[in-house]
């Protein structure tokens, strides 16, 4: 504090703020004068060669509001960094030695003395003699003698009083951020009695008034509440005029160094305001199309109206003045509101009621108008999404699936401490604003490269990504791996963390795997031929027709039952009770139940290749979990119907004759959410590891693509784009996948396994399918529920009651057995997919690194998604997954020899695996092969 005024001398950052003990970021004052020439050049020439030679590669551009010194703009700036360096966790992920803040600041200094009462919206308050003489300043010279006579006579009568508005309202006429008709002097005078008189008593609630409704009462004389020197026109003529102010610094000064910084391609560029410093920025933003998007934009107790973002203003019918506010910002917009915040709950509405724009929502009870602010009540006429402020450490759903404007309420108390966040007009520089500005930062991404690369040949690039990954089979985690475990979840609030109970006895005894046995062939058979293994239909038992119709599938669908006669298939059916421990499945041919541990080719027992042919509701998923651990047996699931199933049918007959897939290009998808989060460690363990063999491969390394989020890659976009240009033979995608949100079932139905993407965006198959076919290819997706859900949950008893796993498991798990809708959009489409692997029920991190030795454990899905789905051989895909599966004898003896040996926490580790690797599943038919050249090259 304490430092002087930025002069014109001043020629690169004017200082430095702390932000941890040992970083110091560089700061900039960026100063403009009342019509937004920027009165400090040669700073600002500094900073913009400064970025435009890679010094910086994030900046915050921040404004001031209402009624700020100097020393208040640095002391506001110091504070908010203090409390952002307080907030960053340990592994924060952000880069500040390329960090930079650049603060504006503009002439603000314009209110009240401390003794009077009104709109007082922050800060030092000027002397009445300071006011008028701000006024005078503006007026005209031939009208500055006749202002400053009115403004200083001792009292007004009613035709002084109109004579003083007219010429008032003449100097802050501005652009207006609702949409509707300017100031007028009755207006003026009409606000000034209004405030001079005591509010009604009201409930408090938003209310319609009827438009010719007035709840003061009858109208006394417009003058006549006025005290004796008119101060008060003067008083709320100050509203408007740091109003049109802000706006014109914005719009050119602002804006103006807004755009050169846009122009520079590698930039990431933050804006924030506070009170009218947040016009400021919107003006900035709104009032010229912007080179490309701005990276966030937080506004703090933001003083503009609450309809600024509509479409349409109520019955005014325009839209208001910052509607493209949110499509130039690349993440939502977010906003703080708070009834605490009495100059915007209260008196911003009262200030601003203007006599031609009546008859709009009120704003608390009091008046019929749409000036209520946005930072005392939040947004009206835009969909958004409405958040409790959250304390540090509870991420933020920034998620542009629903709404570009997330609005949170300061007002609430804090769970932990009871203290209200935002108790005040000032109170935006603690630990809660902060972290809401570290959400920001941390996902913050470089703008993707647009695509030329994605042409004619999208891998004609020269420069490759650069996989940050060792040549060593393991990585050290970059936080400690004895903490909580981590599902790959997110609820649309949260991802999912957290510790398990300590007496896990009990259910390692209930959940201990049961080995299938092994079936071993006398003679030597290919099980890639399927025609020589054998193919089989496992369908719901059904009492209403007879065995025989049953063994010709009679109540099955066409496709169905042609594809059945093309393969001489074994019908089989699934009988829910059974007097045989492991006998589920009966042939109706025979009339013999089958035991699922054996093999053969016969009819008495089972083919090598089953396809389930219905709702995991009618057959569970337990049943394929128990196929896919025997060896030797491949298992799929259809659960299509009508035209859907027709589609893949006739492609499966065919096998993808036409389909147009690439055979040489693998797609890689690795969503990242830094150090803290599980896709950071998906993206190491599977994402990077398998494109480093991609890569070394002389047939495919030149054609795989690789979209890592740790470059800025992992936007569901960039995934659309990049189907759409490449047409991948193989698609691998690690993310979180959608579970929530955990209050409304339907939706979370809806939108179960979703994939979600670097800004935390679920991925809406429509969305994806409007430009692009699957035509053919094989996706992988290690993604939460990403082939579907299934209750109750194995892993629900394993958590502490009430925290957010918890609800996750029970969540997911009230939804029953289901295929998630992605899986069964891409297979039921146009063209469509050959198959899909995914998980049901959530994935942890225990299945992908040892802890203790971090070794990678993903060797398997390696295999899968390498050496056999690129092989000469052609693997069908049952057998591709067999790498996956093959797994779990070896952890079954694991878990088994620990049990025996009493070590409880290790026997619960090798549980876990087994269950997450048993719960993948094949979602189309088993037999499906990746496409490969026609000339066997």
């Amino acid at each position: 504090m304490g430092m002087a005024e930025p002069t014109e001398s001043n020629g690169g950052p004017f200082g430095t703020l702390a932000i941890t003990t040992d970083r110091q970021l560089p700061w900039y004052v960026i100063a403009f004068d009342k019509e937004g020439a920027c009165t400090s050049r040669a700073a600002r020439a500094h900073l913009l060669d400064a970025a435009r030679q890679g010094l910086y590669d994030q900046i915050f551009y921040f404004s001031h509001g209402w009624n700020n010194v100097f020393a208040d703009v640095q002391g506001l700036n110091e504070r908010l960094l203090q409390a952002l360096g307080s907030v960053l966790p340990e592994q924060h992920g952000l880069d500040l030695a390329r960090m930079a803040v650049v603060s504006v600041f503009w002439p603000s200094v314009a209110l009240l003395t401390t003794a009077e009462q009104g709109p007082q919206l922050a800060g030092d308050a000027t002397t009445v003699q300071q006011l008028i003489d701000l006024f005078v300043d503006e007026a005209p010279p031939a009208d500055r003698d006749r202002l400053r006579q009115l403004a200083t006579q001792p009292e007004l009568n009613q035709a002084a009083a109109d004579e003083l508005a007219r010429l008032l309202v003449a100097l802050v006429r501005s652009d207006d951020e609702m949409g509707c008709d300017a100031l007028i002097p009755d207006d003026l005078l009409a606000i000034a009695r209004r405030m001079a008189l005591p509010p009604p008593q009201t409930s408090g609630e938003i209310q319609e008034v009827p438009d010719d409704v007035d709840p003061w009462g009858d109208k006394p004389n417009a003058a006549g509440n006025l005290d004796q020197s008119g101060r008060q026109l003067l008083r709320y003529a100050t509203v408007y005029m740091m109003q049109k102010r802000a706006g014109i610094v914005g719009s050119r000064g602002v804006c103006s160094l807004l755009h050169d910084l846009l122009a520079l391609p590698d930039l990431r560029l933050h804006l924030g305001g506070h009170s009218y410093g947040c016009r400021v920025m919107l003006a900035a933003l709104c009032s010229a199309a912007s080179p490309r998007a701005v990276e966030s934009l937080l506004l703090l107790q933001p003083a503009v109206s609450r309809y600024c973002f509509a479409e349409k203003v109520p019955k005014s019918g325009r839209p208001g003045g910052y509607v493209r506010a949110p499509e130039r910002v690349r993440q939502p917009i977010m906003l703080t509101y708070s009834k605490h915040d009495k100059p915007l709950h209260q008196y911003f509405g009262l200030a601003m009621h203007l006599k031609g724009e009546v008859g709009e929502p009120n704003p608390a009870g009091l008046f019929d108008t749409i000036y209520a602010a946005l930072g005392g009540y939040g947004p009206s006429g835009i969909t958004h999404q409405d958040l409790t402020i959250k304390s540090p450490g509870d991420y933020y759903p920034i998620s542009t699936a629903s709404a570009r404007i997330i609005a949170v309420n300061g007002a609430l108390p804090i769970s932990e401490t009871a203290h209200v966040a935002i108790n005040d007009h000032g109170d935006v520089t603690n630990r809660y604003t902060a972290w809401m500005l570290y959400n920001q930062l941390r996902l913050s991404v470089p703008t993707p490269t647009p695509a030329p690369t994605l042409g004619d040949d999208p891998l004609a690039a020269t420069d490759r990504p650069v996989v940050a990954v060792t040549d060593e089979e393991y990585l050290p985690p970059e936080e400690p791996t004895e903490g909580p475990f981590q599902i790959n979840a997110w609820t649309g609030t949260h991802t999912v963390r957290d510790a398990l109970l300590e007496d896990v006895t009990d259910w390692i005894e209930a959940h201990a795997p049961k080995p299938q046995a092994s079936a071993v062939r006398p003679e030597p058979l290919d099980l890639r031929d399927w025609r020589a293994a054998r193919w089989g239909v496992i369908l719901p038992y059904n009492e209403a027709i007879s065995h025989e119709q049953q063994a010709f599938a009679a109540d099955a669908p066409e496709p169905l039952q042609q594809l059945i006669r093309d393969r001489d298939g074994l019908v089989l059916r699934y009988k829910a009770a059974s007097r045989l421990r492991h006998v589920t499945l009966f042939n109706p041919a025979t009339g013999r139940e089958l035991a699922i541990s054996e093999y053969g080719e016969d009819d008495q027992r089972l083919p090598a290749y089953l396809l389930i042919y219905a709702t995991p509701a009618a057959i569970p998923w337990k049943l394929q979990f128990m196929l896919n651990s025997a060896p030797q047996r491949f298992v799929g699931r259809l659960d299509l119907t009508g035209a859907a199933l027709e589609r893949y049918i006739t492609a499966l007959r065919s096998d993808w004759a036409d389909a147009a897939t690439q055979v040489d290009t693998p797609l890689i998808w690795a969503v990242d959410h830094g150090a803290h989060d599980i896709t950071r460690l998906m993206r190491n363990a599977i994402a990077a590891r398998l494109y480093r063999r991609y890569a070394a491969d002389d047939d495919l390394g030149p054609r795989a693509i690789f979209l890592d989020g740790q470059q800025g890659q992992g936007g569901a976009e960039d995934l659309i784009r990049a189907l759409d240009a490449s047409r991948p033979n193989l698609i691998v995608t690690t993310s979180h996948g959608m579970t929530g949100p955990l209050d409304d079932r339907v939706q979370m139905q809806r939108q179960l396994g979703w994939l979600v993407d670097q800004t935390y965006e679920p991925l809406d198959p429509e969305r994806l399918l409007a430009n692009w076919q699957p035509d053919g290819a094989i996706w992988y997706a290690h993604a939460c529920c990403s082939a579907g859900s299934m209750g109750p949950s194995a892993f629900a008893d394993l958590v502490p009651p009430g925290g957010v796993a918890h609800q996750v498991l029970h969540a997911t798990a009230a939804l029953g057995d289901q295929i998630a809708p992605l899986p069964r959009a891409l297979l039921g489409a146009t063209k469509p997919l050959r198959a899909f692997i995914g998980h049901v029920e959530p994935t942890f991190d225990y299945t992908l690194q040892m802890r203790g030795t971090y070794q990678f454990l993903t060797g398997s899905i390696i295999e899968m998604l390498n050496e056999r789905a690129f092989s000469i051989k052609r693997y069908p895909v049952g057998m591709m997954t067999q790498t996956i599966f093959n797994r779990l004898g070896l952890l079954a003896s694991q878990e088994r020899e620990k049990r025996m040996d009493q070590e409880q926490r290790a026997a619960l580790y090798f549980q876990l695996c087994f269950h997450d690797v048993q719960s993948t599943v094949i979602l189309g038919d088993p037999t499906v092969a990746p496409k490969i050249p026609t000339n066997g090259s």
